[in-house]
């Protein structure tokens, strides 16, 4: 057995048992893995990327996808626009129309699998930036890295990123990731907060509350309230302000521009509440399957963010209740929004990334329990492999079947 707590660049593999120490345990095949993945990280991303896509993948644009793709071949609206919620999610169409000119240029016909394929991309991007990121901790960054990766590709990403073609929410994530990398930089959070108001205004809310969960728990170590109360204003209330801003700036213009967009937008909204029987019909697709809703989430990935409100620093109770925030919010959010499971990731997400920051060591916790919260991370992370992909949907629970298997089955039963 080897201790791989942390991997220096003179690691080396051997067969002999190396000395204990209270760092993460894994076998000498799992270190030359680790090993591997830690020197080829792209061409490690690309094979998982590409496996996923064999396992689940379905070029056929879901949702909105399809007047997305629609507008990236007439941004402008030349042609008039279909009056649905998502007229202000310009982002992606827009990168597509620019890359649609340079594809068409080259001789390519911009077909609405290349859209998906492009949608796709930022999926991969974000997950290959933050695993990179969490490489350079030290110590376990490597193991970070790793516990990332594969958490989030057997996450509730990756039927979204597979199976609903032409979603803005690869975009959404990505935008996030400048922030949880310059954590500490108002510039870099307010420039993210625009492009997340181009792409989703889920996005915003998505960043006050990495904002909220990052400041409130720092605020929660400085050595008086009173200097706490300062910091929190002086960090999340600038944050929180511009991002109330950009958003209503941007609600404006839209609402100003196509009135009749907004309307049904808001419609649509207020559609689950018209009636009696109808909201009650919501309420139970919520309440019923909302535990698998969570799951569905980051599955096993949850559970590092529960064992973080046991760590061992003051006012546990408090930072228990800061970081059940995104819960809350993905709770009462997933009563407004059909695609649960979708909307439930982006609101835990910022909880489980200021999860893995303290296991990077971004708080002040004793080393000893830091080395066995990266296991349990890596353990919760391995674990998920487990456990079939699915996600929660207008009440129902989604189970997509891996394609090369039922292209099998398929063959089998019906010849």
């Amino acid at each position: 057995m080897l201790d791989c707590g942390s991997l220096p660049p003179s690691f080396s593999v051997t067969s002999t048992p190396a000395p204990t120490t209270p760092g993460l345990r894994v076998t000498t095949r799992g270190a030359r893995a680790l090993r591997f993945f830690d020197r080829h990280p792209l061409v490690c991303h690309a094979a998982l990327f590409a496996a996923v896509w064999l396992l689940y993948g379905d070029l056929v644009l879901r949702g909105y996808g399809r007047e997305y793709f629609l507008r990236a071949n007439d941004f402008w609206l030349s042609r008039g626009w279909p009056v649905i919620p998502g007229i202000e999610n310009v982002l992606l169409p827009g990168l597509a129309a620019a890359f649609s000119r340079a594809w068409t240029a080259a001789g390519f016909a911009f077909t609405e699998p290349t859209f998906i394929v492009l949608a796709a991309i930022p999926y991969g991007c974000f997950i290959y930036g933050l695993s990179r990121f969490a490489s350079r901790q030290r110590p376990g960054g490597a193991l970070l890295a790793a516990a990332v990766t594969l958490t989030l590709y057997t996450s509730g990403l990756v039927p979204y990123m597979t199976t609903w073609g032409g979603s803005v929410d690869g975009l959404l994530y990505l935008a996030l990731l400048p922030v949880v990398v310059w954590p500490g930089s108002l510039g870099v959070f307010i420039a993210a907060a625009f492009v997340q108001c181009l792409n989703h205004y889920a996005g915003v809310i998505v960043l006050v509350l990495f904002a909220f969960v990052w400041h409130t728990l720092h605020a929660l170590d400085r050595p008086s309230r009173r200097d706490g109360v300062r910091y929190w204003l002086t960090t999340f209330g600038p944050r929180a302000a511009a991002c109330a801003a950009l958003l209503w700036a941007f609600m404006w213009f839209w609402e100003a521009r196509y009135p009749d967009a907004a309307i049904l937008r808001q419609a649509a909204a207020a559609e689950n509440w018209a009636s009696v029987p109808r909201a009650a019909r919501v309420i139970m697709e919520v309440l019923g399957p909302f535990p698998w809703t969570l799951l569905s989430t980051l599955k096993l990935g949850i559970v590092p963010i529960i064992a973080l409100t046991a760590a061992p620093w003051t006012d546990r109770r408090l930072r228990a209740l800061v970081l059940a925030a995104p819960f809350a919010v993905a709770f009462v959010l997933t009563f407004v929004f059909i695609d649960v499971t979708r909307m439930a990731m982006m609101f835990v997400m910022p909880a489980w990334l200021v999860t893995l920051l303290a296991a990077a060591g971004a708080f002040d916790l004793p080393a000893a329990w830091r080395r066995r919260f990266r296991r349990l991370v890596l353990a919760t992370a391995l674990l998920n492999v487990l456990i079939p992909n699915y996600y929660v949907n207008n009440g129902a629970v989604v189970v997509p079947p891996p394609k090369p298997v039922q292209a099998l089955l398929e063959i089998i039963i019906d010849p």
